[in-house]
């Protein structure tokens, strides 16, 4: 009967043991994930909004932000023309090749810079012709 009552008693105290092992295991592993690996990989990510030499805003995006922008060009887009609206309107898709080509949207992945130019938007079609639709006419 000793026997059957040490067995219990072993049995419950690794079973406990290896309970605790698993927790502070997958403590230690999210910590490593969210705070060390995360913050490596995304943090540190600036958002400036120029006009040729002029900052007019600089923004800090979370890691958090940043990979979700980063890994979808419509969540990009929507994002940065959030960001540019006070200061201009941008007349071509802000994430296409032609943006990038004219240096609309530069991203510098090795500075963590996303970098947009308002002196690089092209103007807007009937802006060639005089007129603008985004002009309020009274």
């Amino acid at each position: 009967m000793h026997f059957i009552e040490q067995l219990k008693e072993n049995f419950i105290l690794s079973s406990l043991y290896d309970i605790l092992k698993f927790f502070v295991s997958y403590l230690f592993a999210r910590w490593l994930y969210d705070g060390v690996y995360k913050n490596w990989r995304w943090g540190g990510w600036q958002i400036k909004v120029v006009r040729g030499d002029e900052v007019l805003t600089t923004r800090t995006m979370s890691p958090e932000r940043a990979k979700m922008i980063l890994q979808d060009d419509n969540d990009l887009s929507v994002f940065l023309k959030g960001i540019v609206s006070p200061h201009g309107w941008l007349n071509i898709d802000i994430c296409s090749e032609r943006a990038k080509r004219e240096g609309l949207l530069m991203i510098d992945h090795s500075k963590k810079i996303i970098t947009v130019d308002l002196s690089k938007n092209p103007p807007a079609p009937d802006e060639a012709n005089g007129s603008s639709s985004h002009k309020i006419k009274g």
